[in-house]
């Protein structure tokens, strides 16, 4: 009986040192947004590509985004996109999103609205990105704040 406790005890600590073992040294580093742009048809898209960084030697693949975009500090649009995009080890990696933004929402036109005018506009992300490394999910949190120039 005891033997059997043992071994056990030991099987258990080996899996939770393997899981430890594929799991990331480091945090996924979220880089910024490049080439954003609009499209309006019966609802506004806004699309532009997300950089990230992998400071890990270790491969994965991105499997989800999910995000709040704050706009002059006003909540502007909600993001849950899934993907299957490939991670390399120690590189930046670039992901296309689409930002469908509610017209409904409380204050979203107003903020749209008033862009209109603006030269330059705060833009806050926060959210999370999840990563597969050799069969385990990782969220990587991000909460980035970015000063954007607007070009009409």
């Amino acid at each position: 009986m005891k033997m059997k406790i043992v071994y056990t005890g030991l099987v258990f600590f080996f899996m939770m040192l393997m899981v430890a073992a594929c799991a990331p040294k480091q945090s996924v580093e979220f880089r910024g947004i490049r080439n954003m742009r609009a499209e309006v048809d019966d609802k506004p898209v806004i699309k532009s590509d997300v950089v990230f960084y992998n400071p890990n030697k270790q491969k994965g693949e991105l499997k989800k985004i999910d995000a709040v975009i704050y706009v002059s500090e006003k909540k502007s649009a909600v993001v849950n996109q899934a993907f299957s995009v490939p991670v390399k080890g120690e590189s930046e990696f670039v992901v296309p999103l689409e930002i469908k933004v509610d017209l409904n929402e409380d204050g979203v036109l107003n903020n749209l609205l008033g862009l209109i005018g603006a030269k330059k506009v705060k833009v806050k992300y926060v959210g999370t990105a999840t990563i597969k490394y050799k069969g385990i999910r990782v969220k990587v949190p991000f909460d980035k704040e970015e000063e954007i120039k607007l070009r009409w």
